[in-house]
């Protein structure tokens, strides 16, 4: 390891435990009012949505409880979909960390939601009624690392990150029951600067006129050291401000579209789903065009064309939320995850993650999909081709100012970028 080198020492030794399954009950709420009860047993969980949708208080927690209230919500084994998707996925970094901290190499689901409830991603919370301890995480003797500075946020996404609260220029973890205002990102060895590379990626999208959150590059010195992870001085963290957080820790409730469609995690970016149903750009345009009318649609396309001139292809379900700001409407949320993906030499002939008007390769992706995708959606042909065609315009225009003011952080991302819009027939 070189000397200049930060290493961030927690271990990733984790022993064997064999757990009883957890049983009891557990109460849903979303910014504090009850919406329903999880019932844990036998190695799964059935939830029970029980909120009045009649009522003024009522809050949306999701589109599947919207539609069908007292519909039968069960997993044999796990949770339920909906609630699967609030928490890191298996393999991920932050799923590592935790599996760690508690030594548990089979980390269920259902502990570690109990364990995380009260600040999972948006405003829902989920908080035991009668769970016996058993079913509870607790911090085993040998853990190296103090209750009190154990990270205890759930974020989805493979990448190691965190959730900070921000104080100026200081940063630290969440106190239990507290929830950060900022997300970390740190390097992934397999991705040369890819948190340089995320950060390019939001800046263009931000002077394109897109609805991103705020972003930054920090020093690694100046983030918790909670990962496993050797962080070189030269390598900087990437941060996103959280928009599912207001002020004084407010929580604004959001859902991704696999919990919109009601799927597992690991099918996010499945074109295929059971009973039939198939996924493409088309089709979630046809159900944002459902919830949020004409001008979200518009919106979308803006994105899709930001994603396929960045050569993002891995916009699978989870990096598209709704975001219901008073509680009840639901709108597109702001933007994020946008990275190119083409610049990495394993991933550059990568087909988008979804067909865009029947096309899925993103150098071939031209006017006449997002025409095909407006007749699919059933909205004015025109109106999204000239919104697709302005977008494509506006990036181009917008990307010599980032390149000017960033591009010495990824030069050969700035190439990367320059060749695709010297060719894309978007922009012809």
């Amino acid at each position: 390891m070189p000397a200049t080198a930060a290493r961030w020492p927690i271990c990733w030794v984790v022993p064997i435990v064999v757990r009883e399954p957890v049983r009891g009950t557990a109460q849903v709420r979303v910014n504090g009012r009850p919406v329903g009860v999880l019932e844990f047993g036998g190695g799964g969980c059935r939830f029970r949505y029980t909120d009045d949708l009649t009522d003024p208080r009522h809050a949306v927690l999701g589109q599947v409880f919207e539609e069908r209230p007292r519909a039968s919500y069960q997993s044999p084994v796990g949770l339920p979909h909906w609630f699967t998707n609030l928490l890191p996925e298996p393999g991920s970094g932050l799923r590592r960390y935790y599996m760690a901290q508690w030594g548990d190499r089979h980390l269920d689901d259902a502990r570690l939601l109990l364990a995380l409830g009260e600040d999972l991603p948006g405003a829902v919370t989920v908080h035991p009624i009668d769970v016996p301890q058993s079913g509870i995480l607790v911090m085993p003797p040998t853990a190296e690392i103090e209750a009190e500075r154990m990270h205890l946020s759930a974020l989805a996404g493979a990448q190691p990150k965190m959730s900070l609260i921000r104080d100026g220029e200081r940063l630290t973890l969440p106190a239990r029951g507290e929830s950060g205002d900022v997300i970390a990102k740190l390097p992934e060895r397999a991705f040369d600067k890819l948190c340089e590379n995320e950060y390019l990626m939001m800046r263009w999208a931000t002077v394109s006129g897109l609805e991103v959150p705020r972003v930054e590059l920090v020093a690694p010195g100046s983030v918790p050291p909670i990962f496993d992870t050797i962080v070189t001085p030269s390598s900087p963290i990437y941060m996103v401000e959280r928009f599912d957080r207001g002020e004084r820790g407010t929580k604004i409730h959001i859902e991704d579209f696999a919990q919109v469609l009601n799927v597992a995690p690991a099918l996010r970016d499945a074109t295929q789903l059971p009973g039939g149903r198939e996924v493409s750009y088309d089709r979630i345009a046809i159900v944002i065009n459902e919830l949020t009318g004409p001008s979200g649609v518009i919106d979308y396309v803006r994105r899709l064309v930001a994603m396929t001139l960045m050569g993002n292809t891995d916009a699978h379900l989870k990096n598209w939320s709704l975001i219901y700001r008073d509680g009840h409407t639901p709108k597109l949320s702001p933007a994020y995850d946008l990275v190119c993906s083409t610049i990495y030499k394993q991933l550059s002939y990568s087909a988008l993650t979804f067909a865009l008007g029947g096309e899925t390769m993103p150098n071939l992706v031209d006017v006449s999909c997002f025409y095909r995708l407006a007749e699919a959606v059933g909205v004015d042909p025109h109106i999204v081709v000239d919104a697709a065609s302005a977008m494509a315009q506006t990036m181009v225009e917008a990307w010599p100012d980032v390149r000017l003011a960033d591009g010495e952080l990824f030069p050969a991302l700035v190439k990367h970028i320059d060749d695709r819009l010297a060719r894309h027939p978007l922009l012809r």
